[in-house]
């Protein structure tokens, strides 16, 4: 299974503090990469229109802010910058290394061979 995850808090994505779902706003779950993928980078395309500044780590996490956007930290005594992060997991776990995938789940369920349709029979 495949999951986005939406994050909100004063760390990027890619830090994955231990206590980083504490910070989880949202989740969607589902069961092919492709359809997972699909949905991550419309989300993508959302925040990048209401966020003017964006850091992506490879194709699975990104993070957007405004940096006026900072809560108060008693315990350092400063300023946090708050982050809007998508990552994309799979079972739970970063998707790094796509080769790690099974082929099944990179291939969408409505794909069709174009040569199939322009090819003809002699």
């Amino acid at each position: 299974m495949y999951q986005v995850v939406e994050l909100y808090g004063d760390c990027e994505p890619w830090w994955l503090l231990n206590d980083w779902q504490e910070d989880r706003i949202s989740q969607k779950v589902f069961e092919k990469y492709t359809q997972a993928l699909a949905y991550y980078e419309e989300k993508i395309q959302e925040y990048r229109a209401l966020y003017s500044k964006e850091r992506q780590e490879g194709i699975t996490m990104a993070a957007f802010w405004e940096d006026e956007d900072q809560l108060w930290c008693e315990e350092c005594g400063d300023f946090l910058q708050q982050y809007h992060s998508l990552v994309l997991l799979e079972d739970g776990r970063v998707v790094y290394d796509l080769d790690s995938l099974p082929v099944e789940d990179l291939i969408s369920l409505n794909a069709h061979c174009r040569l199939e349709k322009k090819a003809k029979r002699a």
